[in-house]
C-alpha cells in the first residue's frame, strides 16, 4: 500500500509539473540562476581559503643563533624542528649561505665584502610555520634551547594574515546564508503561485478525502526535482566556466605558487555536490513551507 501510494506521488508530482510548464520553467530558472550565484561564490570562496592558507605559510620565521654555537646544539635545534608539531618546513643556513647571499643582493657593489670574512656570520633556520597563528606557542617551545639568540618575524604580517582569513570565512559564510534564504524565498513563492493554480484540484483532492500527506508530498518532490536539476545545470555550467578560467590563469602559474587556482579535480566535484545538495534541500523546505501556509487541510 505504501509503495503503491509514493508510486502515486511521483505520478501526480510528474502531472503538475508538465500541465503547469511555465511555472516550472519559472521555478527551474530561478533556482538555476540562484545557484549559479552561489555556485560562483563556493568556487572563489574555496580558492580564497587556499590561497590565505599558502600565504600565511609563506612569511619565513628566522631564528638567529649565538655566534660561539657548537655542532652539537645546531644538531638539537635541528632535531627540534623536525619534529615541531607547528614547523611545515625548514632550512639551516650556514654564514656561508649568508655572505653568498649578501653578495647576490649587493650585485655590482658585492666587491665590497671581499674583506668580509664569512665566518663572523651566524648560523641560522629559515622556516614557514602551518598556520601564522601559532607562532606564540612555537616560540615559547624552541627559544629555551641553548644555542639561539633571536627568534625573529612579522608580527604585523602575522596579524594582517589572521584577520584576512578570518574575514574571508565570515564573508563566506554571510553570503551563502543570504543567497540560501533568498533561494528558499523565490522557491517558497513559486510553489505559492503553483497551488493557487491548482486550487480546484486541491479542493476535489481534499473532497474525496485525500489526507494532508498526499496533497503535500507531490509538491514537496516537485521542489525537490526542480532543486536537483537546477543544481546539475549550474554545477556544470561553473565547471564549465572553471576549466576555461584554470587554463588561462595558469598558463605561466606554478601549481606550488601562492596564488595558484585549486586543481579542478579539487574544486568542481565539491560545487556540483554541494550545488545539488542545496537545490533539492531549498526546493523541498520551500515548498513544504508554501504547502503548509497556503494549503488549509
Amino acid at each position: 500500500m505504501k509503495l503503491k501510494i509514493i508510486g502515486n506521488s511521483f505520478k501526480e508530482t510528474g502531472r503538475n509539473i508538465v500541465r503547469h510548464p511555465f511555472i516550472t520553467i519559472a521555478s527551474l530558472t530561478t533556482m538555476t540562476l540562484m545557484l549559479l550565484v552561489l555556485g560562483f561564490f563556493i568556487a572563489f570562496s574555496m580558492n580564497a581559503n587556499s590561497m590565505m592558507d599558502r600565504i600565511s605559510q609563506t612569511p619565513p620565521v628566522e631564528i638567529w643563533l649565538r655566534k660561539n654555537v657548537n655542532k652539537n646544539e645546531i644538531d638539537n635545534i635541528d632535531k627540534a624542528l623536525a619534529s615541531s608539531q607547528y614547523v611545515l618546513e625548514y632550512k639551516l643556513k650556514s654564514p656561508q649561505d649568508h655572505y653568498d647571499q649578501f653578495k647576490e643582493r649587493l650585485g655590482e657593489d658585492a666587491e665590497l665584502l671581499n674583506s668580509l670574512d664569512p665566518k663572523i656570520l651566524p648560523y641560522s633556520f629559515t622556516l614557514n610555520l602551518k598556520s601564522p597563528d601559532m607562532i606564540e606557542d612555537f616560540q615559547k617551545e624552541i627559544e629555551v634551547l641553548p644555542g639561539i639568540d633571536e627568534v625573529q618575524y612579522s608580527e604585523t604580517v602575522r596579524e594582517f594574515i589572521i584577520s584576512a582569513s578570518k574575514a574571508v570565512n565570515w564573508f563566506s559564510l554571510i553570503v551563502v546564508a543570504v543567497l540560501f534564504t533568498i533561494a528558499l524565498l523565490v522557491i517558497s513563492n513559486m510553489t505559492r503561485m503553483s497551488i493557487l493554480a491548482r486550487a480546484e484540484e486541491i479542493s476535489i483532492m481534499k473532497y474525496v478525502g485525500a489526507t494532508n500527506t498526499y496533497i503535500r508530498v507531490p509538491y514537496l518532490l516537485e521542489g525537490a526535482i526542480i532543486g536537483l536539476i537546477g543544481g546539475l545545470i549550474a554545477g556544470g555550467a561553473i565547471g564549465f566556466a572553471y576549466v576555461q578560467v584554470y587554463k588561462i590563469a595558469m598558463v605561466n602559474t606554478p601549481i606550488t605558487s601562492p596564488v595558484a587556482l585549486l586543481q579542478m579535480h579539487e574544486v568542481i566535484p565539491t560545487v556540483i555536490l554541494v550545488l545539488v545538495a542545496i537545490g533539492v534541500v531549498v526546493g523541498a523546505i520551500g515548498s513544504g513551507l508554501s504547502v503548509r501556509k497556503y494549503v488549509n487541510v
